[in-house]
């Protein structure tokens, strides 16, 4: 009689019912499996890849197929402006690199522009610069121009700067008028009979020595020893001069270029006060209270942080200020350089793009993807600048120019420049008799 063992059943029995109830939980997943290798697409295959290992290619999921293709048009179309920006700049660059195969004296040197940069506001200043080293320089570096960039960190350095230039060079021609004047006294005929009924006084020959030496001090330069001077037969017959000397026509010497409007607001600003303005600075309005011993003294560091003075004069006293008598020339130019004025040479404004707030973000992402419009605008602007295409100044317009930069301002940054009185939330205002002299850059 055989022995039976219950333990060995009851485990027998136990695994078939495990088995039983295994493969019903994985046949639904078992006919998933089935049906999916059934609608699978079969792809590209080929004898040699199966050979090798290499499995059947087919196309990535739908998910998949929907990030990839972002992404390549996200990145595509960023390269893409990249490319056409680089191809706008050779274009532009193609059409002017002839001037610099030109030959040119070496005594002459060429155009020099004046370049004022301001941030944008609520913003920093290196955005300004962007637009200036991508979109500009390269035009007028490949054009041959020379160029001073003024670059400000507070409102008000700009047109303090213009002001001040203009009021030097009222200064300066005052002064010469003067010479010219007293000149001419010292040349009547009486003073000639007096100097020659004067005793002649011989110098030694010591004087005459220590004469020479100080004439040949101040004659030396180091140009006469070192560069394209050195060993030039002509060095002491002709002397460096610019172009902007030899120009018959104001509107065609140097050249002013405001970047954003707040530049060219405040260099307007600067013009007038500079012109119509006096030349001292006017009395400042002190109060009569007494200072209490409780006043802190002024700090001098915290005085080099504040801005520039106040204007000399505001927009009000415009029409009554006379129009300064040696500036009435047609061509006012530098007793010293000879070069015109920096209010008659022609004007160029570039608008900034700077764009701000959280509804303007579509606005915002379609800049970004089409900067090679705003980039061939500034070459464009650039080029008629180098090919000197100038007009009068129409106050009409001209006066909002970039006006349309004003329009994406922050609401914040205005509303508390109107609380402080700036002046870039004010409007422009000029007069006529100073913008009548005015030259503004037109690109074609």
């Amino acid at each position: 009689m055989s022995k039976t063992f219950p333990d060995h059943h009851r485990l027998i029995s136990l695994t078939v019912r495990c088995n039983k109830v295994i493969g019903e939980v994985s046949e639904p997943y078992k006919r998933r499996f089935l049906m999916s290798q059934k609608d699978k697409k079969p792809g590209f295959s080929n004898p040699a890849l199966r050979a090798m290992g290499i499995p059947t290619i087919r196309l990535p999921s739908r998910n998949w197929c929907i990030f990839w293709s972002v992404l390549a048009f996200g990145i595509g179309g960023v390269a893409y402006d990249k490319y056409a920006q680089r191809k706008i700049r050779a274009h532009y660059i193609s059409m002017i690199q002839d001037r610099t195969q030109e030959a040119q004296d070496v005594y002459l040197k060429s155009r020099k522009l004046t370049v004022f940069i301001a941030p944008p506001p609520s913003d920093f200043l290196e955005n300004s610069m962007k637009v200036w080293r991508r979109h500009i320089k390269p035009v007028l570096f490949h054009a041959g121009l020379d160029y001073d960039v003024f670059t400000e960190e507070r409102q008000g350095l700009i047109r303090y700067e213009v002001a001040e230039r203009i009021r030097k060079l009222r200064k300066d021609l005052l002064e010469t008028n003067a010479k010219l004047v007293q000149a001419e006294e010292d040349a009547r005929w009486i003073n000639r009979v007096r100097a020659w009924w004067s005793p002649k006084e011989r110098l030694t020959e010591e004087e005459i020595e220590a004469l020479k030496e100080k004439k040949w001090r101040d004659e030396f330069s180091y140009n006469q020893v070192l560069g394209v001077y050195y060993k030039n037969t002509n060095s002491d017959s002709k002397s460096s001069i610019s172009e902007d000397t030899m120009v018959n026509d104001a509107s065609l010497a140097g050249g002013v270029i405001c970047i954003g409007r707040g530049a060219y607001k405040e260099y307007v600003s600067g013009v007038m006060e500079g012109v119509l303005g006096p030349l001292d600075p006017p009395p400042k309005v002190e109060d009569e209270l007494p200072k209490t011993e409780s006043e802190p003294e002024s700090d001098p560091e915290n005085d080099s942080k504040k801005g520039p003075p106040p204007p000399y004069i505001t927009p009000e006293q415009y029409p009554k200020a006379p129009f300064p008598q040696e500036l009435t020339d047609n061509i006012v130019r530098d007793p010293e350089t000879k070069i015109p004025a920096i209010f008659q040479q022609p004007l160029l404004v570039v608008r900034l793009p700077g764009i701000s707030g959280f509804t303007q973000i579509p606005k915002r992402i379609y800049r970004f993807y089409t900067a090679r419009y705003y980039a061939e605008e500034c070459y464009k602007a650039a080029m008629a600048m180098v090919l000197q295409h100038s007009r009068p100044f129409n106050p009409e317009t001209d006066l909002q120019l970039a006006y349309d930069e004003e329009i994406y301002w922050p609401k914040a940054w205005v509303k508390r420049g109107e609380e402080k009185g700036s002046l870039w939330v004010q409007n422009v205002v000029g007069d006529n008799r100073v913008l009548s002299r005015m030259h503004i850059v037109e690109p074609k």
